[in-house]
């Protein structure tokens, strides 16, 4: 697990359970990302613009398989926390040219001043780092 997952959680006001941070630590592991979904996941994080209803759905079902009580409904902002999570692993633990993707749709949506703050500041500082 992130060590900072659990404050991550905290940042956004959600507070945390052992149980649950592992197994959604467990799907952001598991889910891959493509170049489509890293924008729809930066879209989701900053809450700006309204992310492919397929795309929703896919990644809402990556949760439920590792906790079946998933929340589906009414759950945008812990939803909002976990694409700047599963952002986070992109950047983190890839390699490749998706992890700059990652790291730049994320930098390139907080300068644009057109949205709201973020749901944890760290998240995007962590990028630029």
């Amino acid at each position: 697990m992130h060590k900072d997952l659990p404050e991550w959680y905290r940042q956004a006001g959600i507070a945390p359970v052992a149980e649950e941070l592992s197994t959604r630590w467990t799907a952001i592991q598991e889910y891959v990302p493509t170049r489509e979904d890293i924008v729809a996941l930066t879209q989701l994080f900053y809450r700006f613009g309204k992310p492919p209803d397929t795309f929703i759905s896919t990644f809402i079902e990556c949760f439920r398989k590792t906790d079946p009580v998933f929340k589906a409904r009414d759950n945008q902002h812990e939803l909002s926390l976990l694409a700047g999570i599963e952002l986070v692993d992109v950047f983190e633990r890839e390699e490749t040219q998706l992890a700059d993707v990652a790291a730049l749709a994320l930098i390139s949506f907080a300068a644009q001043n057109l949205r709201p703050d973020p749901i944890v500041k760290d998240i995007p500082e962590r990028a630029a780092r």
